[in-house]
């Protein structure tokens, strides 16, 4: 006969869920590396300086700071219109687009002339630009000087002003180099030669 042993009902164990709230996570994983905080420091600070690059250019290219642009692609072999000669130092013009500027003759000079001289020299100039349209040529690489376009002022495609005042005698040659130079000084030699403007002053006198 089988003997019946009374075991106790074994109750299901219950899991122990541990809050996750309970551990504090570790501080440690949210800090980065030094060098990698410098890194990213460093890539913050070049992006910066990049961005204050691009706004810097595109006011100045926007004329906020007085940008001129290419003074060759906007005045060079344009046609330009003289709207100011009252003397060889004030000369102004203007091209199509609008763009204005001072010009200043490359390879004359006119510090010499005398009070006459002067006189004679700034009717000239007028008379000859004034209302009238140019084309200017630079000499490489240098296109400005004291915010002036420095340049050669072709009064048609075969006549340059500043040999039309040289041969006149209105006008010296400056002995700084142009390539335009042995053009110059053949134009001072016959201005010299036949004795016009300044070189037909006699010594102690004045032009008339």
């Amino acid at each position: 006969m089988m003997r019946l042993s009374w075991v106790a009902p074994i109750e299901p164990s219950t899991p122990i869920i541990q809050s996750r709230a309970s551990t504090p996570p570790d501080q440690s994983l949210f800090r980065l590396h030094p060098v990698l905080r410098r890194r990213r420091a460093l890539r913050l600070t070049a992006f910066a300086v990049l961005l204050a690059l691009l706004i810097i250019s595109i006011l100045d290219h926007a004329g906020v700071f007085g940008y001129r642009g290419n003074d060759r692609l906007n005045f060079e072999n344009h046609s330009c219109h003289i709207i100011r000669a009252s003397d060889i130092d004030d000369i102004a013009l203007c091209t199509a687009r609008g763009d204005e500027a001072a010009v200043q003759l490359i390879g004359v000079s006119f510090n010499d002339l005398g009070a006459d001289g002067r006189s004679a020299l700034k009717r000239a100039v007028t008379q000859l630009l004034l209302n009238q349209n140019v084309t200017l040529k630079f000499e490489p690489p240098q296109t400005r000087v004291d915010h002036r376009l420095l340049a050669y002022v072709y009064l048609s495609e075969s006549e340059l002003l500043q040999t039309r005042l040289l041969k006149e005698g209105l006008l010296e040659v400056d002995q700084s180099k142009c390539r335009l130079m042995p053009y110059f000084e053949a134009a001072q030699e016959d201005a010299r030669h036949h004795k016009r403007g300044i070189w037909s002053i006699p010594p102690g006198k004045s032009l008339r």
